[in-house]
């Protein structure tokens, strides 16, 4: 068996929690380390990888491409972890959830907001359950989110939770130049995420009445990539609007032509075959706050 190609392990935690919390300072007070520390495992992972993971010059701490796509790694790595750790050796009193969730909405949206649901439910655990494209190709879960209904209609039954709106939309840089005008979305370039439906961006077009106008295709791994694709300017990327909130709000990512609305297309699927449980319940009643 070939050895396998790992990073310096102990650097994984400080760089984790330096993207996850945009900040050096907040990650080593999360870890209880000095600044310096966090610092030098960063550089250390950096050196080793050969890569830069961390973007320095511009306003604010942000992943580079490579250090985005090795982050939602590490991320689901620990998630992973974590799930098996609370399943093999549950702390006293705690209730686990296991929660399935595309790997961007995890890194993009969810993560940066369960110190909320721990300050509200420090009794619950939850743990996190990578999927590419739906619930449906896992059934290690609890409760899952979906929200990809260009791929699928909306479950039904007593097991499904509407917890908001799906909102999808096309982004890009001001700078990319593309529009979307008289019924033509025109993009030098279209971004696609192999984690989403094949057909997403035909049918996002059908739904809103578009045709495109794209020269050219760039796939990705994950919509993450798309993101940061979009935000450097390469082409235009079809996101839930929730996951580029920030970047919609400070003007770095514009949205051509109307959102794509799908009222109630939001929604907490439980597991039917583990059944209703406490903690499921108080976890999707904190979703459905968090996302009106």
């Amino acid at each position: 068996m070939p050895r396998r190609r790992l990073p310096p392990l102990s650097a994984l935690p400080a760089f984790e929690a330096t993207v996850r919390l945009a900040s050096m300072s907040r990650a080593a007070e999360e870890l209880g380390r000095t600044h310096g520390a966090v610092s030098r495992q960063v550089r250390a992972l950096e050196e080793a990888l050969r890569l830069t993971l961390l973007d320095r010059s511009a306003p604010g701490l942000r992943p580079t491409r490579a250090g985005a796509e090795l982050f939602s790694a590490v991320s689901t790595a620990f998630a992973t972890l974590e799930g098996a750790l609370e399943r093999l050796a549950p702390r006293d009193g705690m209730q686990a959830v296991r929660l399935a969730c595309g790997s961007t909405f995890a890194a993009r949206w969810l993560v940066p907001r369960l110190p909320r649901f721990y300050a509200l439910h420090p009794g619950i655990s939850v743990s996190l359950v990578m999927v590419r494209r739906s619930f449906q190709e896992s059934e290690e879960f609890d409760v899952a989110t979906s929200w990809d209904r260009l791929g699928y209609a909306a479950p039904k039954g007593r097991h499904v939770h509407v917890i908001g709106e799906a909102r999808l939309a096309a982004i890009a840089a001001p700078a990319h130049g593309a529009r979307c005008a008289g019924g033509v979305l025109e993009a030098e370039c279209r971004l696609v995420a192999e984690t989403t439906m094949p057909t997403a961006w035909d049918a996002f077009a059908a739904r809103c009445g578009l045709a495109l106008a794209t020269r050219r295709e760039m796939r990705f791994p994950h919509l993450h990539h798309c993101i940061e694709a979009a935000l450097s300017g390469l082409g235009v990327a079809l996101v839930e609007e929730r996951l580029v909130e920030e970047h919609l709000a400070s003007g770095r990512l514009v949205v051509l032509g109307e959102v794509l609305r799908f009222p109630e297309g939001f929604v907490a699927i439980e597991n039917r075959q583990r059944g209703p449980s406490a903690a499921v319940r108080k976890l999707v009643g904190w979703l459905r706050t968090e996302l009106c």
